[in-house]
C-alpha cells in the first residue's frame, strides 16, 4: 500500500531548535546560596551567563573600591592614633625632664648651702653627708663643672683626714720603738701604719710625709724579721747548752770511777 511513496522526516520546530541552542543550567543549593548572598539573579540558561558575568565584575569593582576607601580610612585612623600616642609620650618625657631639672636645681642649692656651712664651721666635717649630696646631684645629671667645687672640698677633707691618720701612725710607731715595746703592740702599730700609707696615697697626701712613713714601715718590717730569726735560734742554743752539760757530767763520772 505504501509502494512508490517516500517517507519524509517530520520537520523540526523552531522552538525545539531554540531549546537545543540554549542549554538550561542546573544549580546546586550552594550555588543558589552564593548568588543570593551576592544579590544577583542566577542565570537560567547559557545565554544568561555573559550578562551575569558582567554584573559580577561590576559588583567586584564596587567591592574593590569600597575596600580601597576603607583601607585609606583605616590608615588615617591608625596615623591619628599613632600621633596621639607620640604626643602623650612627648608630654610624659617633658614632664619627667622638668621634674629632673627641678630636683637637680634643689640638689645643687642644697650642695651649695652645705659647702657654705662647711666653710664657716670649724667642727668635724660631715663627709658622708657631702658624699650623699654629690651622688644625688650626679644621678640627676649634674655636670662635672657643677660638682667640681664640692668634689674639691671633699677631696681636701679626705686628704686632711688621711694626713692626720698617717702622722698619728708615724708617732705611734716611733713611740713604740723608743720604749722597746712588746712585739704584739709593735706588729699592730706596723699594720696601722701600712693602712695609713695606702689611704694617704689614694688622696695625694704630702709625698715627703708618705716617704717618711714608708721608710719607717720598712725599718719596722726589717726589725720584725730580725726578731723572728732571733726567736727561732733560741731553742737551738738551749739544746746546744744542754748537750754540753751532758758531756761534762759524763766526764766527771769517769774521773770519779
Amino acid at each position: 500500500r505504501h509502494e512508490g511513496k517516500v517517507r519524509k522526516r517530520p520537520p523540526t520546530s523552531k522552538l525545539k531548535r531554540s531549546k537545543d541552542a540554549q542549554q538550561v543550567l542546573l544549580h546546586t543549593p550552594l550555588s543558589l546560596k552564593l548568588f543570593e548572598e551576592l544579590r544577583i539573579m542566577p542565570p537560567v540558561n547559557t545565554s544568561d551567563v555573559p550578562a551575569t558575568i558582567d554584573e559580577v565584575e561590576e559588583r567586584l569593582a564596587e567591592h574593590q573600591e569600597k575596600a580601597k576607601t576603607w583601607e585609606l580610612k583605616r590608615q588615617e585612623i591608625l596615623e591619628q592614633k599613632l600621633q596621639s600616642e607620640l604626643g602623650k609620650v612627648r608630654e610624659a618625657q617633658e614632664s619627667r625632664e622638668q621634674e629632673r631639672r627641678r630636683r637637680l636645681t634643689m640638689a645643687l642649692m642644697w650642695l651649695q648651702d652645705f659647702e657654705n656651712q662647711a666653710m664657716q664651721s670649724e667642727g668635724p666635717h660631715d663627709q658622708r653627708g657631702l658624699e650623699d649630696l654629690l651622688n644625688a646631684a650626679a644621678s640627676m645629671g649634674a655636670t662635672a663643672q657643677q660638682l667640681s667645687s664640692a668634689q674639691k672640698l671633699l677631696h681636701s677633707w679626705r686628704q686632711g683626714e688621711a694626713q692626720a691618720a698617717l702622722a698619728e701612725a708615724i708617732d705611734n710607731m716611733r713611740a713604740l720603738e723608743e720604749r722597746a715595746s712588746e712585739e704584739p703592740n709593735h706588729i699592730t702599730a706596723s699594720q696601722e701604719l701600712e693602712q695609713a700609707i695606702l689611704k694617704a696615697k689614694k688622696v695625694d697626701v704630702d709625698p715627703q710625709l708618705v716617704e717618711v712613713a714608708e721608710e719607717l714601715f720598712k725599718a719596722a718590717q726589717a726589725s720584725q724579721v730580725a726578731e723572728g730569726e732571733a726567736a727561732a735560734n733560741v731553742p737551738h742554743e738551749e739544746e746546744t747548752a744542754e748537750m754540753n752539760d751532758g758531756s761534762q757530767t759524763g766526764e766527771d763520772a769517769e774521773e770519779f770511777v
